[in-house]
């Protein structure tokens, strides 16, 4: 027994049904999922920039209780980045690894300003107290440090030190007697530039 054709209104009116029921369907969807194929493809939606927010906590999270294996992994993906691998940029965590990079030039400049003004206090004492039997002893660890600050002297960090200011700290950590002597004066005004200190004896 063979079935009758639809009639073509019936056609049309089934076809018109299905874009109905299909574009209910497609209301319902996020504006920027679009139909690719049998699939779906997801454009710049809200679910992708959600999940690159939440690999970014992650990072700054375990930056935040455990900075060894932070670093070890962030490295990791800038060695695999600099050799041309792809990684998920997601997974770098971009301004803790910009502030640590910058905390490395202001590690470094924070050790050359501790070193000047021991430097700085050393010279203060061998002038406040020329008799005392710790003067060798002063001038040997000044020159120690002023070894240490030619390894660690940079010259953009010239600009940047303050060696007045400096001075002023080491004053400050001046004892007022060594051995039951008083100290002699000292001058107030830092009398030394620099490269001397750069130099040393």
């Amino acid at each position: 027994m063979r079935l009758a054709a639809p009639a073509a209104d019936q056609i049309q009116i089934t076809a018109r049904a299905a874009q109905s029921r299909t574009a209910a369907g497609v209301a319902g969807w996020p504006r920027d999922w679009r139909r690719a194929g049998r699939g779906l493809t997801f454009l710049e939606g809200e679910l992708g920039m959600d999940r690159a927010t939440n690999r970014q906590g992650a990072m700054t999270d375990l930056y935040d209780t455990d900075i060894l294996a932070w670093s070890e992994h962030q490295a990791a993906l800038l060695r695999r980045r600099a050799a041309g691998e792809l990684v998920n940029e997601g997974d770098l965590d971009w301004p803790n690894l910009a502030e640590e990079i910058e905390s490395v030039g202001s590690e470094q400049l924070h050790a050359v300003e501790s070193l000047l003004v021991q430097i700085l206090l050393h010279r203060l004492k061998a002038e406040a107290w020329p008799d005392s039997s710790d003067v060798s002893h002063w001038r040997r660890e000044m020159r120690v440090f002023q070894r240490q600050l030619r390894r660690r002297f940079a010259p953009s960090m010239r600009q940047k030190l303050d060696l007045p200011d400096l001075y002023q700290d080491a004053l400050l950590l001046l004892p007022d007697s060594i051995g039951g002597q008083a100290l002699l004066p000292v001058p107030q005004v830092c009398p030394v530039v620099l490269d001397e200190l750069l130099i040393g004896p």
